[in-house]
C-alpha cells in the first residue's frame, strides 16, 4: 500500500453569534490553516495512517 501526499488549505472564522448581521460583518477571529502530509489508504482492511511532517 503507496502513501500519497494530501494538501488541505482553509480559513477557520469565529463569530460571536450566528445571526445573518454578524456573519456579514468582519469575524472576531480569522485563522489561516494549511495542511500537508501522506495518506495511506487500506480501504479492505479499513485501514487509514496519517504521516505528520514537522
Amino acid at each position: 500500500m503507496r502513501a500519497f501526499p494530501l494538501k488541505a488549505m482553509f480559513t477557520l472564522t469565529k463569530h460571536n453569534r450566528l445571526d445573518a448581521d454578524v456573519l456579514e460583518q468582519t469575524p472576531d477571529l480569522t485563522s489561516e490553516i494549511n495542511l500537508e502530509t501522506r495518506v495511506r489508504l487500506g480501504l479492505e482492511d479499513e485501514l487509514l495512517c496519517w504521516k505528520i511532517w514537522r
